[in-house]
Order: structure tokens, then sequence, then C-alpha cells
């Protein structure tokens, strides 16, 4: 059994600094990701799977293989969608809250800003000796409206899982894994 201890709910935890620290000096390899969307909107959950990677300019780029190929930039202001044939797309992160959460948070624990998530985020975060858990409530008003919460989880200096809760009942949950090993 698992016993996780509610340890802080502010980013000046020395604990929550030290894993930031070391998540961001660990590989900046790409991740693998599986990811599953529940909605009442949907029959059946939709499954997509990939690999998401950080780039030193701030970029967060998620390269989708099933159910098709697409690839998602996130930048600090907005995201561009493309496909194979041409397809391209591109919008302000504002009109889709739950990426700009994603970017703010990850782009925070990838760097080591425990400080920069406290802007965006109020935070509680439990941890034993290995594993942990980190929920994050959006503080901003546009984003809360359409995000309950973002819950990272992982063991040592690894986020396994990121979780979007959003309203209305839809769940995006995503396991992480080292790209090499699909």
């Amino acid at each position: 059994m698992l016993l996780l201890t509610q340890v802080a709910t502010s980013s000046s935890d020395p604990d929550l600094i030290s894993l930031f620290e070391r998540i961001a000096a660990g590989p900046s390899a790409s991740l693998g990701f599986e990811e599953v969307r529940t909605s009442e909107l949907l029959q059946q959950p939709v499954l997509i799977s990939g690999t998401l990677s950080y780039a030193d300019d701030g970029r967060l780029i998620r390269d989708i293989q099933q159910p098709r190929r697409e690839t998602h930039i996130l930048f600090q202001d907005h995201v561009e969608i493309s496909r194979p044939g041409g397809y391209f797309r591109s919008f302000s992160l504002h009109k889709a809250p739950e990426l700009q959460a994603l970017r703010y948070a990850l782009s925070a624990v990838l760097t080591g800003q425990a400080q920069q998530l406290q802007e965006h985020f109020d935070l509680i975060w439990w941890h034993d000796h290995e594993h942990w858990r980190l929920r994050l409530t959006p503080r901003d008003e546009a984003v809360a409206q359409a995000l309950e919460a973002l819950v990272m989880s992982g063991h040592n200096d690894q986020i396994d899982a990121i979780e979007l809760q959003l309203r209305g009942a839809e769940l995006i949950h995503m396991d992480l894994y080292a790209a090499d090993q699909d």
C-alpha cells in the first residue's frame, strides 16, 4: 500500500524545489506517451500515442503517432497543429486553456522553476521516499472555467503520468515512459 503524506502547498518547499531541480537535470530526451480521453460526449474513450518533448526555447512538442499522424507545437502564446499532406492550423492558447495549463506546468517542472508554478496554480503535493503526486489548480479564471486540476505523479525524478481533469466530466490521462521503450 502506498502512503503519501501531504507535504506542501507552497512552491518554496525545499523538497519540492529539490525534486524540480532533479527532474530538470535529468535527460531531456523525448518521452513516449499513451493518452486516454474520456468524456460524456464520446461513445468510447479516445486512445492517443506518440512522443512528448520540451525544447530549450520553451516549445512543448506533441508528436502524435496514433490514431493518426499529427504534430502539436505549443508556444508561449499559441499552438500550431500540422498533419502530413499539408494540413496546418494555428490558434491562441487562450482558446485551449487545458493546453495552456499543460504548457505552463510542464515548462515549470522541466526547467526546475518551482516558483513559476505558483504564478499560475495553487498547488498541493504529496510524497513518500520514492513516489510523489502534485495537484495543480489553475489560478486564472478563464483556465479554471475549463480545467478543474492538472495532476502529475511520478517516482524519484521521473514524471510517470499527467492527468487533466476538465470541467464537464472530461478526463485526459497521459502515461509517460522513456521513448525508447515503445
